[in-house]
């Protein structure tokens, strides 16, 4: 049975749906294949636009952690101005972001001060009978700060060479995956976003 039978049967002078008011004017509706031709066109388009969404998305937020790793190097560098010397960490700022635009926490080192004993240390190249002390097995209670020093050592940032990026303080991100290592080698340090060369440059890892 039909639309056009049950109008009629009812007695309605309505035309049945799939006439315009214009007799001569049919109202055809989507058919199933051009429903699923315009779903296919909509399904390419966005697998060819997610892609770049989320790479100019990534670009924003390293653009981001730039700006940020900028603010807080000039706010070290006043703290450093106004007391003299490094913060321990980044809580000695009066403000600044915590966090990275991918939620982790921007990541700090001092360095200037703690390894000058280690790193220049001249007058102890050749020392003599008088200058050498009479326990020849110093341990760390006799120098303590030889277990700090050895400590930032081990944690500065290092370029493709081995050498520290920074001699004042370190500050980075540790970029997208959320983690790091301190060489610039290494493979999970590569989408970190660093400051190196005491601030001449601040970005990501893999393009310095």
């Amino acid at each position: 049975m039909n639309c056009y039978t049950l109008y009629k049967r009812h007695g309605s002078n309505t035309e049945p749906f799939s006439y315009n008011s214009d007799p001569n004017i049919w109202v055809r509706g989507f058919t199933f294949i051009e429903i699923m031709i315009v779903v296919g066109i909509i399904g390419t388009l966005t697998a060819i636009m997610t892609p770049n969404y989320l790479k100019y998305k990534n670009k924003g937020k390293i653009a981001l952690a730039i700006s940020d790793i900028r603010i807080i190097e000039r706010q070290i560098m006043c703290y450093w101005v106004d007391t003299g010397e490094l913060p321990d960490s980044l809580s000695d700022l009066a403000n600044y972001n915590p966090t990275d635009p991918w939620g982790n926490p921007y990541q700090y080192l001092k360095i200037d001060g703690l390894t000058a004993g280690v790193v220049d240390n001249p007058s102890d190249s050749h020392p003599t009978a008088k200058d050498k002390p009479s326990d020849s097995h110093p341990t760390a209670e006799d120098n303590p700060s030889d277990d700090i020093n050895a400590g930032v050592l081990g944690k500065m940032r290092r370029d493709h060479f081995m050498v520290p990026v920074n001699t004042d303080f370190d500050l980075y991100s540790l970029g997208k995956d959320g983690k790091s290592q301190s060489p610039f080698t290494a493979a999970a340090s590569q989408d970190d976003i660093v400051r190196a060369n005491n601030g001449l440059y601040v970005g990501l890892v893999f393009e310095y």
